[in-house]
């Protein structure tokens, strides 16, 4: 799909800077087209891969992003086998589990909203 819409940028673009600006395009960019001549339409390879992949053109790109860079992160870092998790990696594990993770988070959102409620008290004696 990213060669098709290459093609369709022709001499327009620096080749250097075609695969660049077709993701750009596909992803529907707003400042993209501000930075081009011409402006090719891809509209119908927009509409033929988010119904093949069934999601947003934004959302199946990004995706794509944090598959790659996942897979280089695997290939540059290894834990040794029998790697103890530090304190930080266990606090991670416990808190961003969906159950836990959404607790927690609502603990946090319910103290900041009470410290909000104290101050507001606070501030009320000591004008009054």
């Amino acid at each position: 799909m990213i060669h098709e819409v290459e093609a369709k940028l022709g001499s327009s673009v620096d080749e250097a800077q075609k695969r660049f600006f077709a993701i750009k395009l596909l992803e529907k960019d707003d400042k993209i087209p501000a930075q081009m001549k011409s402006v090719p339409d891809v509209s119908a390879e927009i509409k033929q891969l988010e119904a093949a992949m069934d999601d947003d053109t934004e959302s199946i790109i990004t995706n794509e992003r944090y598959t790659y860079i996942s897979s280089i992160i695997k290939e540059c870092y290894t834990k040794k086998e029998g790697q103890k998790l530090t304190t930080s990696d266990k606090i991670d594990k416990i808190i961003t589990t969906a159950k836990i993770g959404s607790a927690s988070h609502l603990l946090v959102t319910i103290r900041s909203i009470l410290s909000d409620v104290e101050s507001l008290s606070f501030l009320a004696l000591v004008t009054h």
